[in-house]
């Protein structure tokens, strides 16, 4: 085996075939691997990398592992997963980060992976892995403990559809009343299929979402131009691979709640969503859209309802399931000296940001 590190928009134009043929094929697949995701991200957010590091492990001609990791501008001994180190007003928010890797291969390919990152000299920068990750495998392996920060950064919450998890699942308790009266309503759950419709069901989404979560002093994150167009880019690309879903909760033709998610292999995930809090009567338009699109899921085969993260103790997430696992960050570093040195370029730019803001207000 062989690992080729892409590090220029010419090779990730080269391997973008080779790495949609390996995610279709790859057992851990998620959205979050999806090439598309990064491919969309690549193109938006390209002002924050400094070098790309896209670690690909081949057996002969064949790609069997990808790990898609960065430079980010101003940092230099760390590397970042791909879709992260925005901005936050318009961070992507990607999750459960890991190696798209085809099972057959993966010891070997670990291993080769792991001799490469080690003479990088580099270390990493994650959040989000799921415990039973192969990149949380990797780091634990590659870095020391002394120089690694580990620790739960969210939790992920899901519901089991198979072996009716749905019907037991606190979801189910909770929405039934108001599902039963949005039936009584005329309510029905609309579903984007034709890709000229997606125009409007996308605008319903950020409007419905603008009105639930925008207030008149702050911006919601649809409000950000690199966070909206990466969106708009994306949904395209999931809809043409079947991936999308994009659908509304409509009562008398009027949307009242909005849902904004992708499939992957035997799951569905809930990315985004807009409701209408004043519509009258009130039909909990969110738990009543979370729990069409479970129940459609379910009937369609798919294992699990995935929520994605959100924090430890205090989401709305906790109480529509009983389901969930920790998600952990890692900080870790190559050596004690990068490590040091990071650290005091961290606590400058934080006394350089104080001064500014200081100087501002005496102006």
């Amino acid at each position: 085996m062989r690992v080729r590190v892409i590090d220029s928009a010419d090779e990730l134009i080269e391997l973008a075939p080779l790495w949609r043929q390996l995610y279709s094929a790859a057992g851990n697949r998620q959205i979050f691997l999806h090439p598309e995701w990064h491919l969309c991200w690549l193109r938006q957010y390209k002002k924050y990398i400094r070098q790309l590091n896209i670690y690909t492990v081949f057996r002969g001609d064949e790609l069997v592992a990808v790990l898609p990791l960065y430079q980010r501008k101003h940092e230099w001994f760390q590397l970042r997963f791909i879709g992260t180190g925005e901005s936050e007003e318009s961070e992507v928010c990607t999750e459960y980060h890991d190696i798209l890797m085809l099972k057959a291969h993966q010891e070997e390919a670990l291993q080769v992976l792991k001799a490469a990152l080690l003479a990088s000299g580099k270390g990493l920068v994650l959040a989000n892995l799921r415990l039973d990750s192969l990149l949380l495998r990797l780091c634990t392996e590659l870095y020391s403990a002394s120089l690694t920060q580990s620790a739960q950064v969210q939790s992920r919450y899901y519901i089991p559809l198979i072996n009716d998890g749905l019907a037991k699942s606190k979801i189910t308790k909770k929405s039934k009343r108001y599902v039963n009266l949005t039936h009584r309503l005329g309510g029905r759950l609309r579903i984007c299929e034709d890709k000229q419709d997606l125009p409007q069901y996308f605008d319903e989404l950020v409007s419905l979402h603008k009105k639930r979560w925008g207030k008149a002093s702050t911006p919601t994150i649809f409000d950000n131009s690199d966070f909206l167009q990466f969106h708009r880019a994306l949904v395209k690309s999931f809809f043409d691979s079947g991936e999308l879903i994009l659908a509304t909760l409509d009562i008398d033709g009027q949307p009242v709640a909005a849902f904004y998610g992708m499939t992957s292999a035997d799951s569905v995930y809930f990315y985004q969503s807009g409701i209408d809090d004043d519509f009258k009567p009130n039909v909990s338009p969110g738990t009543v859209i979370h729990f069409l699109v479970a129940q459609k899921a379910a009937r369609r085969g798919f294992k699990e309802y995935d929520f994605l993260g959100a924090s430890i103790n205090d989401s709305y997430k906790q109480r529509l399931t009983e389901n969930s696992e920790p998600l952990i960050g890692i900080n870790a570093y190559h050596n004690k000296a990068h490590q040091w040195i990071d650290r005091l370029r961290v606590t400058a730019c934080k006394v350089i940001r104080r001064l500014s803001r200081h100087s501002t207000s005496s102006n």
